[in-house]
């Protein structure tokens, strides 16, 4: 790396500073301190317009009350986004080029609620398109501030905005500055002697740096395609390019608002990726200039798309579509965020196109900016570590030949294989035995009596399930034995203030994170009651694992255990005194955790699911959703929504056919097994919009993945709805059961408005999904099938799933051997079951099967079509009762082997019988060590 001297009398100063306050506080407060109130070191500036004397007009406030004093203002902010606005168009000339807001902050406030953010505005655009977080300190004492703001055109306005969280701060002598190019002479006579441009190339991309304007140029040789960047921010001046080799630039520039160079460099490689990489050259200098390097690239798509994962499966997103250009979307975040580093843009026309990846994505953001056709383009924006630069940032632009979004998706998949990180659940289940369980296993919450709901639903075929809701002994060891998996639930962040022996409380004032420097604990969970929870540092949850939940894992047999919280939220930082970390130590304080509970063998789950830790768990829950049920519904207090409450963005995102992917699985389909947020189920929505609850299955048959349920009725409502939940289960489990542990190779559009999808998995299993209210006809291997609305068809093997339009009506079958569902008009049989309704049978024993109807219906039995049993088999039909138990004989197969029976509403459970119809459970005999008196 180049070096040069830089120390200026002003430097000197800066050094004794260091020096100083090296002696009295941690190293990670002395670059807070020096970079966050740097009044005495600030840049030289030419000019400096003052916008709360008495000659400027006065500002105004949104949403808050404020006082106004001098040139000071107290800000009491309530429960709405703060807001006070300046006026900047008024300075004669106005501010333009490099300058910077000074102003002075006294705050105590933890900033949970919402940041404080500087926004500003130029002349030509209409909206509050660029902001600076402010890094304040929060002890409750005057601090002065600088915020560089790259103003590309005349500064015509300011904007502060305080969160939502009540307090009450102080803002005084905010003013603007013109500064000063401070660039040292020893650079800029290096800088004379660059070249106008530079090139470097591989066998597939060549890149160019036009050394003037510091632009780069990017074409690909393969598909002809040519991609030019932004100019570098005016801050960053750069003073020298050089060739390390014929495909690599080493750049040095100068940071004009931290005063320090900043090295960087630009690669090419043989697999068409552009690598960039930006390092501090001191690395507790300020962070701002150098945070959109790389800068961002553009093309001329024929018709642009942009993909990530936000929380959920996967966006597809039209170019010119805004919907979340508002914030940039963080990487590793909670909701409107990246779950995996990266963002994708193709041409649907041509089908190239390229990745934005971030290498370094603990600090990390990616926003979407409008160019003037409207647009939109990704760029990555560099986030401070405890407020300083720290260590060099990387990210990369991959280039696609074809394939759109699956191609893209291929691309990390083979990146995280060439890393390292990429685990899947055969290789899990290799070192976990149990692993296997998750094959056509829903999540299974709610009740403090599992084993009810087991003895009732498993003689209706629902034989899988995560489990984790019990903590008898007895209870684990027989739903273990019955091939369930088994676990609990743990939150490690959430604690109230109390007992620290006790699980969920502390000492909140020594174990809770602290969002901002001198600031309060951080804000966690609140209860519905109102009641605040806190936010237990990430380094102490490995210690209360061990204190307690080890004791309870040698005493009673889980198999698996869900981990609320900790891989959904933000990676954070934390400036308490006692455990400071960076986001980068947070992740491995959490990773810490997960892996110490892979020791003990546990299949693991988590919520949500940010992708630094998809090796070290078993199951999602939360990734089918999506992150809008955030703002429609108190989706997160289990409640369920109206049909007015789903808003616009969870019908078009969370829901919507045409704007959802399965990225998240054609990347990880054979990691992790997905599902939907607790609060956020078929079973939830089905009152206020069953139609959506028709959805959320089809969504899980085209993805192969699993749904959640209530066992309580927290979801569908039971017993009213116990055949809906049964229909969500038997339309999911089974088919995930047969592509559980598949890689999923494709996903594609088969119309023009995107309702007709099909999925490709790895063993040849392929699913087709109609999410149209009319029929639509297919093409199966020549043959022309015609999907029933909302209808399917799925193959794998010897399993068939469909739903088709037969004779102007719907008709369903799933089938494989020892499985059957039927659902028809009952005019004629369908696969040996003729039914007025939907019929399941299933064998439960070698002469035993299992059949259950919708009430009020007729049924009809072709023993040996369904069965495969021999016509002379004597075979009869009984009742079978709540839990399984056989009751009294109903008729015999007539001479042509049928069996007939009439449902009524409170008897329609039968078993068929080969043989002498002795009782006999559906469960194992360990059920009978079990009373529990059932329902109709």
């Amino acid at each position: 790396m180049h070096s040069l001297s830089l120390r200026t009398g002003r430097e000197q100063t800066r050094q004794s500073c260091r020096r100083s306050a090296a002696n009295r506080r941690p190293s990670w407060w002395l670059s807070v301190l020096l970079n966050a109130a740097v009044a005495n070191v600030a840049p030289l500036a030419a000019s400096e317009v003052p916008l709360m004397d008495a000659s400027h007009p006065a500002p105004k406030a949104v949403q808050c009350d404020v006082e106004i004093v001098g040139d000071a203002a107290t800000l009491t902010v309530g429960e709405q986004d703060a807001i006070l606005d300046f006026d900047v168009a008024a300075a004669s000339p106005p501010p333009a080029g490099m300058v910077e807001a000074r102003f002075r902050l006294k705050t105590s406030v933890g900033g949970e609620l919402g940041e404080y953010l500087l926004y500003w505005a130029v002349d030509q655009e209409s909206a509050w398109r660029r902001f600076r977080r402010i890094p304040f300190i929060a002890d409750g004492s005057w601090h002065e501030y600088r915020i560089p703001l790259s103003a590309t055109g005349a500064l015509k306005a300011l904007r502060f905005t305080f969160g939502r969280q009540p307090h009450e701060l102080q803002l005084a002598d905010v003013r603007i500055a013109s500064i000063v190019d401070e660039t040292p002479p020893e650079l800029v006579a290096q800088q004379a002697e660059m070249p106008a441009t530079i090139n470097v190339a591989s066998s597939v991309l060549a890149l160019s740096l036009d050394c003037v304007t510091h632009r780069y140029v990017i074409r690909d040789r393969r598909t002809d395609r040519t991609w030019h960047s932004t100019p570098v921010s005016p801050w960053l001046r750069l003073c020298r390019a050089e060739l390390v080799d014929e495909r690599t630039l080493a750049l040095t520039m100068f940071d004009n608002s931290a005063r320090r160079i900043v090295e960087a460099r630009a690669s090419v490689n043989d697999d068409g990726d552009a690598i960039f990489e930006v390092t501090p050259g001191d690395p507790q200098q300020t962070l701002w200039a150098a945070a959109n390097y790389p800068p961002r690239f553009s093309t001329d798509f024929a018709e642009g798309r942009i993909v990530f994962c936000d929380r959920s499966c996967g966006v597809l997103l039209e170019q010119r579509d805004d919907a979340y250009a508002s914030w940039p979307l963080r990487v590793y975040g909670n909701t409107h965020c990246l779950d995996m580093p990266w963002m994708g843009l193709f041409d649907a026309e041509r089908g190239d196109g390229v990745m934005l990846l971030v290498e370094t994505p603990m600090d990390a953001e990616v926003a979407l900016i409008a160019d003037d056709q409207g647009r939109h383009w990704p760029e990555v924006r560099w986030l401070p570590s405890l407020d300083s630069f720290r260590y060099p940032r990387r990210a990369s632009y991959r280039f696609t030949v074809d394939g759109g979004y699956v191609a893209l998706a291929s691309r990390y998949r083979q990146h995280l294989q060439a890393e390292g990180r990429f685990k899947t659940l055969a290789e899990k289940a290799a070192a976990k035995p149990a692993v296997e369980r998750l094959r056509g296993a829903p999540s299974l919450w709610g009740g403090r009596f599992p084993e009810k709901f087991v003895r009732q639903m498993r003689p209706l075929g629902l034989r899988t399930g995560i489990i984790g809701t019990c903590k008898e002994p007895g209870i684990l060891a027989w739903l273990n034995d019955l091939g369930y998996l088994t676990g609990s639930y743990d939150n490690y962040t959430d604690i109230l203030e109390g007992d620290a022996s006790k699980f969920l409380s502390d000492n909140v004032a020594a174990a809770s994170v602290r969002s901002r420097p001198g600031g309060p604990p951080k804000y966690g969970w609140k209860k519905r009651s109102g009641e605040q929870m806190y936010w237990r540092s990430s380094s102490a949850w490995l210690p209360v694992f061990e204190k307690s939940v080890a004791a309870e894992l040698r005493r009673l047999p889980f198999s698996s255990r869900f981990i609320d919280v900790a891989a959904a939220t933000d990676l954070l930082e934390d400036f308490h005194p006692a455990h400071p970390f960076d986001r980068r130590q947070d992740r491995e304080n959490r990773r810490a955790l997960f892996r110490r509970m892979n020791e003990c063998g546990l299949v693991l789950g988590t919520e949500h699911g940010n992708d630094w830790v998809v090796d070290l768990v078993e199951y999602f829950e939360g990734g089918m959703s999506g992150p809008f049920w955030w703002s429609s519904w108190a989706a997160g207090h289990l409640e369920r929504p109206r049909r007015d409450q789903l808003s616009e963005k969870y019908l078009k995102f969370g829901m919507g056919y045409s704007n959802r992917i399965p990225l998240w699985e054609l990347v990880y389909h054979d990691c992790a097994v997905n599902t939907w947020y607790w609060g956020d189920t078929a079973g939830m929505l089905f009152e206020a919009a069953p139609e959506l609850a028709d959805r959320k299955d089809l969504f899980n048959l085209l993805y192969g993945t699993t749904p959640l349920l209530w066992m309580d009725g927290t979801g569908y409502r039971l017993p009213e709805q116990r055949h809906r939940m049964l229909r969500t289960y038997h339309d999911t489990c089974p088919w995930h059961a047969e592509v559980a542990f598949e890689q999923l190779l494709a996903h594609e559009f088969l119309s023009p408005d995107r309702a007709v999808q099909r999925t490709s998995f790895a063993n040849g299993g392929v699913a087709i999904v109609n999410f149209a209210d009319e029929p639509r006809d297919i093409d199966v291997s020549g043959v022309v099938a015609t999907l029933a609305p909302r209808g399917y068809l799925a193959r794998c093997g010897d399993f068939e799933q469909s739903k088709l339009w037969a004779d102007g009506a719907p008709e369903t079958v799933i089938r494989k051997p020892g499985y059957l569902v039927v659902e028809a008009t009952g005019t004629s049989f369908v696969s040996g079951i003729r039914c007025d309704g939907r019929a399941t049978a299933f064998q439960s024993g070698p002469d035993r099967w299992n059949v259950f109807v919708d009430p009020n219906s007729e049924l009809q039995v072709n023993v040996a079509e369904v069965t495969g049993w021999d016509r002379d088999d004597r075979v009869r039909l009984c009742h079978m009762d709540d839990i399984g138990e056989i009751r009294a004989p109903i008729a015999e197969a007539d001479q042509n082997g049928t069996l007939h029976v009439k449902a009524t509403a409170n008897a329609w459970r039968f078993v068929i019988v080969r043989g002498r119809p002795a009782p006999q459970s559906a469960l194992t005999n360990a059920s009978k060590e079990i009373e529990m008196t059932g329902d109709n």
